[in-house]
């Protein structure tokens, strides 16, 4: 039985470098806001979808909206990424425990299944 749900979630966090505002002009900190969709299985195995990343100033609460180079940027040296590991890569860690199994049972059938017809006609 797969547990299936879906949510939004908006999260912030400070920029510690002091980035101009573009609308009034100030350098003062500002809030990245991280603001998305998700998908989960079992609350644990989770993806992303219509992630929007803004830059908010803290005077003027004027934001803006960050491209792929601004975020990777602002997220490697100013602001730690504030969504969660398994919101982030979930899925890919389901992914991946599904292969595991499956090569697991492959290679090793007898420790899946000891009464299956490879196992018999192995002995």
């Amino acid at each position: 039985m797969f547990i299936y749900g879906r949510g939004h979630k908006t999260l912030s966090s400070p920029a510690r470098s002091e980035f101009p505002c573009p609308a009034c002009g100030t350098k003062g900190t500002s809030v990245v806001v991280v603001d998305y969709d998700y998908a989960h299985i079992f609350w644990i195995f989770g993806g992303l979808k219509n992630e929007v990343v803004t830059m908010s100033c803290k005077a003027c609460l004027a934001g803006r909206q960050l491209n792929a180079n601004e975020q990777s940027h602002v997220f490697s040296q100013d602001a730690k990424n504030p969504v969660p590991f398994m919101d982030r890569y979930g899925a890919y860690v389901l992914i991946v425990l599904f292969v595991a199994w499956f090569a697991f049972a492959f290679t090793f059938p007898c420790a899946v299944n000891p009464t299956s017809d490879a196992c018999l006609d192995s002995r």
